[in-house]
């Protein structure tokens, strides 16, 4: 009540909002969670799904995003309920839609697979990429990956764009201080480097330059067989070279992980 009527504080609605919600969770009905717990852990998928969706509709994050979860698993053939395949997606995406209003940003971009590939709803490319990016901007990577692949192959209906693709990328690699041992970021790498290899060569193409123009900086200077038969210089700057060999190397390296196999699992102490 603090928060909302601004006594002591900045008046601030939403934070009271959160907070009731948070009180309210806390009540004597959140036994419904631990009691689709016990059912699921019993096999008796039916009864976790009435419980978990009762605390669904009573707005338990936790209980609309395990509810849609198992309602997936129905779907898949994994578990077995009484919803027959169509329904279980339907209800599933249902519940993943609750849950990502209550900010769960895996449930978005669950939501955004689900438009991708028409599970459950009508195939949306589009409003699969505005899901994507929610859940990117809320830090979930598969997300990010998902929308910079799309981006660069041009997947969801709009024109290549590898300077965004590019874009997304560099922002979860800069995130993770350019990490070249992590097997996660690698195809953020894969990405990078092709958008990177994409740009360089579309600058080559437009950067067709005289020799003379050689200047006395350094330039990597190649030289191309012009349509009249004479020769024309391609001229690339030191970062344009520089940026190209770090794509190359982050290519060589997502090749030597991919030799190398998935790590074997640490033994437990």
């Amino acid at each position: 009540m603090m928060h909302i009527e601004g006594k002591g504080t900045v008046s601030s609605c939403l934070r009271g909002t959160l907070l009731f919600k948070d009180a309210s969770e806390r009540g004597k009905w959140g036994v419904l969670l631990r009691d689709g717990l016990q059912a699921y852990m019993r096999g008796d998928i039916d009864s976790s799904l009435a419980s978990y969706e009762a605390a669904a509709e009573l707005g338990y994050e936790v209980a609309q995003s395990n509810a849609a979860w198992l309602y997936q698993r129905c779907a898949e053939g994994i578990v077995s309920c009484k919803a027959k395949p169509q329904e279980a997606l339907r209800r599933s995406f249902e519940l993943l839609t609750m849950a990502a209003n209550n900010g769960n940003m895996e449930a978005k971009r669950i939501i955004g697979d689900h438009l991708w590939y028409g599970q459950g709803t009508r195939a949306n490319r589009g409003k699969a990429m505005d899901y994507y990016l929610q859940a990117a901007r809320g830090g979930d990577e598969e997300a990010a990956f998902n929308l910079a692949w799309a981006t660069l192959a041009g997947l969801s209906g709009e024109q290549r764009n590898a300077t965004r693709a590019r874009m997304i990328a560099a922002e979860v690699l800069q995130a993770r201080q350019w990490d070249l041992s992590s097997p996660k970021l690698l195809p953020f790498w894969l990405v990078w480097g092709i958008a990177e290899s994409i740009l360089s060569v579309d600058k080559m193409k437009e950067a067709l330059l005289e020799p003379s123009t050689l200047g006395g900086n350094w330039k990597s200077f190649l030289l191309s067989e012009a349509p009249s038969g004479t020769r024309e210089g391609i001229l690339l700057s030191e970062s344009d070279v520089f940026v190209s060999l770090l794509a190359t190397l982050a290519l060589i390296r997502l090749v030597q992980r991919l030799m190398q196999g998935p790590a074997r699992p640490q033994e437990m102490p």
